[in-house]
């Protein structure tokens, strides 16, 4: 049975340069038994298409100390275009945030 968790969902860039080629926004924050995922937006802000964007997803407890770090590669994004991505991880433990950020992509 899937549930939607309560949970907040914080958001970083990637350093100046890459923030403003690449927004991301955590579009959705859920569990499901014991994997936690988060649903990562990437917007292109380029002229040209990227690839091979990785993305890392710290996930959190509520004291903001890290359970696991979920990782996504998304293949491809058309200039001006978006794309969705998922970092998931599984835990026993509460999650309450999760830090999303590009850490890499090629143009």
């Amino acid at each position: 049975m899937k549930r939607a968790a309560t949970f907040a969902a914080a958001i970083l860039f990637a350093g100046i340069a890459q923030a403003n080629e690449i927004d991301l926004t955590v579009d959705n924050f859920s569990k499901d038994g014991q994997i936690v995922s988060a649903v990562v937006k990437l917007t292109n802000n380029l002229d040209q298409e990227v690839s091979h964007v990785y993305v890392d997803c710290a996930f959190l407890r509520e004291d903001k100390r890290a359970i696991d770090i979920g990782k996504e590669i998304v293949s491809r994004i058309e200039a001006k275009g978006y794309a969705y991505g998922k970092a998931s991880i599984v835990t026993a433990e509460k999650v309450r945030y999760a830090d999303c950020k590009v850490t890499n992509f090629n143009k």
